[in-house]
């Protein structure tokens, strides 16, 4: 009987072992493949221009810019008010890709006022036309637009979207959380600037999406990202200028690298840090920006050693924002002993392509099958968060107001928990009758027949 439980056992064992490996070779170049970089060219006239800020980022701000494939000396020329406030020299470093190399260049300003700054770069004898930002006066009120993942495959959408966001947010810092390109390929980051670069530059917080890394048993996130957004370095070792925090008058902004954890070491390092940079933000506002969220919004995407890492640290924010979900769930997290540990999750999606979202009756607003674009304003006392769903119409976007809740230090009001709800099927599972598909239609049966 025992002889006939282990050959029972061992077969079971081997039938396993080879789904195992059926799953590997199906889904081996899903999880590890990445599609081949093709070669390009560098102009020699300064270009992809970026603007960061510095740790202090009132008065801190950093350009980035790329330039042929020689590194040459380089400058920043700023101006104020007409005249030539003053001369920056570059840093430049080679950096090498797959399938060509470019020469990328930062300057780091300091001592900044509020004002409006124009700024041209020098590389050797190219020089580029003028560019426009402002520094802002952000000791009594400050605000953000706030992007998710948006992946655009061919630039209609993004040029859109970036038109729309030079118009009605002008020289507005924007806060995005990951998968701003589709892949880590030199075409798809010129596909971003051509719809994203205008004469003027809005100050960029960006977090790295999983699209943003080469695919492989170990992810490396593209070499391009930390010479783009030259963050400040004042994260844990493994993911200096990809988890960093910057230090507004009214706020502190925490970004945290989730595509770079894949050791155990990298979570508790990660974690340890997160939580000093929270407990050290002082009397600030606390927002947290990381690409994978704690609390799922897709059909299928838990990130479970997200949630038990972070989850509990997270009580000590004020607004968490994440993405990768590819659709919109917001939630006030209640604690039950303490109410000053009440924090609003959200998790939005800018992008074209929808996912199915996981209904999940926990989340107090939810939106699904369209495109968010989302608004962050504040003073001493509050922060009011809106996000609006992006409707196109003629070519153009226009936007509609469709959840707020405002964030006060002792509690969160609501108003739009009990309002209708847009749960669209997205575009890309009409006409289909899988599990999951019927599974979506039931949820939200069921959610619209809740009082």
């Amino acid at each position: 009987m025992n002889r006939r439980k282990k050959i029972t056992s061992s077969i079971l064992l081997l039938l396993l072992l080879a789904a195992g490996v059926i799953v590997c070779v199906l889904r081996w170049n899903a999880w590890f493949g990445n599609l081949p970089e093709e070669a390009y060219e560098v102009p020699s006239i300064p270009h992809n221009i970026m603007l960061t800020y510095g740790d202090r980022a009132d008065s801190r701000l950093t350009l980035s810019w790329r330039a042929d494939t020689i590194l040459r000396p380089s400058f920043a020329i700023l101006t104020k008010d007409n005249t030539i406030f003053d001369t920056f020299s570059a840093k430049g470093e080679m950096v090498s890709s797959r399938a060509g190399k470019a020469a990328y260049y930062s300057v780091r300003l300091t001592n900044l006022t509020p004002s409006d700054y124009t700024v041209m770069f020098k590389s050797g004898q190219e020089v580029s036309e003028p560019y426009h930002f402002s520094v802002a006066d952000m000791a009594d009120s400050l605000s953000f637009v706030i992007l998710g993942d948006i992946q655009d495959l061919d630039g209609q959408w993004s040029k859109q979207l970036f038109a729309f966001v030079n118009e009605h947010y002008p020289a507005t810092p924007i806060m995005q959380v990951g998968d701003l390109i589709e892949r880590p390929m030199d075409s798809y980051w010129q596909l971003f600037f051509s719809t994203y670069e205008s004469e003027r530059l809005h100050p960029f917080i960006a977090a790295t999406g999983n699209h943003e890394y080469l695919k492989g048993v170990v992810k490396h996130l593209d070499s391009r990202w930390t010479h783009i957004f030259r963050n400040p370095h004042n994260g844990y070792s493994r993911a200096l200028g990809t988890s960093y925090f910057l230090d507004f008058p009214l706020c502190r902004v925490i970004v945290l690298d989730t595509d770079g954890l894949w050791r155990l070491s990298d979570y508790t390092r990660a974690a340890t840090w997160l939580t000093r940079a929270l407990q050290d933000a002082g009397d600030r506002h606390k927002i947290v920006m990381m690409h994978h969220p704690v609390y799922a919004a897709g059909m299928g995407r838990d990130n479970p050693i997200i949630k038990i890492t972070f989850a509990h640290l997270l009580r000590q924010a004020d607004l968490v924002i994440a993405g990768h979900d590819h659709s919109y769930a917001r939630r006030i997290v209640r604690q039950p002993i303490n109410k000053h540990d009440d924090y609003v999750s959200v998790i939005t999606s800018t992008s074209k392509k929808e996912y199915l979202s996981k209904v999940n009756d926990k989340d107090d607003r939810l939106c699904s099958g369209h495109p968010m674009l989302c608004h962050l304003s504040m003073d001493s006392t509050k922060m009011v968060f809106s996000a609006f769903v992006l409707k196109e119409d003629s070519n153009n976007l226009q936007e509609q107001l469709y959840d707020q809740v405002i964030i006060y230090p002792d509690t969160v009001i609501d108003h739009y928990s009990h309002s209708e709800e847009i749960l669209d099927l997205p575009e890309r599972y009409k006409g289909k009758d899988s599990r999951k598909v019927r599974s979506f239609n039931e949820r939200v049966s069921k959610r619209q027949l809740m009082p």
